[in-house]
Formats: C-alpha cells, structure tokens, sequence
C-alpha cells in the first residue's frame, strides 16, 4: 500500500501543479469556467461575442469590447476580437488627445485659423493645425496655406 501510494503521489502533484499553471497563464482569449478542485482539471471556454482577453490570465470572465464614439470623434480602425480590444483612430478633421494601448480613446476637432492668419502645418491625426500670423501687407481668410500680399 505504501509503494501505491510513492507510486501515484508524484502523479497526482505533477496534475494539481498543471492545473495551476493552466489557472495562472490561460491562454488569451479564453476565460475559466470551472477552476481545478482535488478531482477535476481547470476548464476554459472562449469569450463570447463582444467580449476579450487580451493577455495570459486566469479571469472567470472577459472584459466588455470598447466602442468608438462618432461623438467622442472616434470611428473603428480595427475590430473587436476574442483575442483583442476595438482599436479606434479619430473621425477625419479631429485629432487624437487620449491614447492608451495603442487606441484613441479622446479625439477633437482640428482648429481653423483666424482671417489674418495661415495654415503653418495642416492637422494630423495626432496633431492639431498650426496657424502663423500674416506680416504686414500680407492677408489670409484663415484657409490659405501662405499669406497673400495686398495688390492694389
């Protein structure tokens, strides 16, 4: 009986340390739906529709996908999946402000120059419009790229 019991011992720590190891570093994109007990291994289902992991875990549950906000000044750039968040850029004529892992999480509309200034560096998506101010005997309505100088 003791030989039995050297025997299935080493078995059964080699199973509860697997069983571990699956709690700790599941595979992105799955949650735990049942976690390992003295009879029984770890079981894993993937996360449903609208819902991610991004990393390794050992979550009872997936996080909610974002959404991109046409009123934050969002659109989708990359698609929510199991494995990975929505991923939003901003909407063309805005600027993103709030980025965090790699997605846009604030966007603004690009200013407009003022008549008696020019367009210095047009708005990208990561940076707001420039405008230069005219020099004296020079004039813009705001929506030039350079100033224009006064005929007569």
């Amino acid at each position: 009986m003791n030989n039995r019991f050297n025997i299935y011992l080493p078995l059964l720590m080699l199973t509860f340390l697997m069983n571990l190891l699956i709690f700790y570093i599941l595979f992105k994109g799955n949650r735990v739906l049942w976690h390992c007990t003295v009879d029984t291994s770890t079981t894993c289902v993937s996360c449903s529709a609208s819902m991610y992991t991004d990393e390794p875990n050992g979550l009872e549950m997936c996080f909610s996908c974002s959404t991109c906000d046409a009123g934050d000044g969002l659109r989708i750039q990359k698609a929510c999946t199991r494995l990975s968040n929505t991923i939003c850029e901003p909407l063309k004529g805005f600027f993103c402000m709030v980025r965090k892992k790699g997605s846009c999480k604030l966007a603004v509309k690009h200013s407009q120059c003022n008549p008696g200034e020019y367009i210095q560096q047009k708005g990208t998506a990561s940076t707001d419009t420039v405008c230069g101010e005219c020099t004296n005997g020079t004039y813009s309505d705001g929506t030039f790229t350079a100033c224009q100088t006064h005929t007569m």
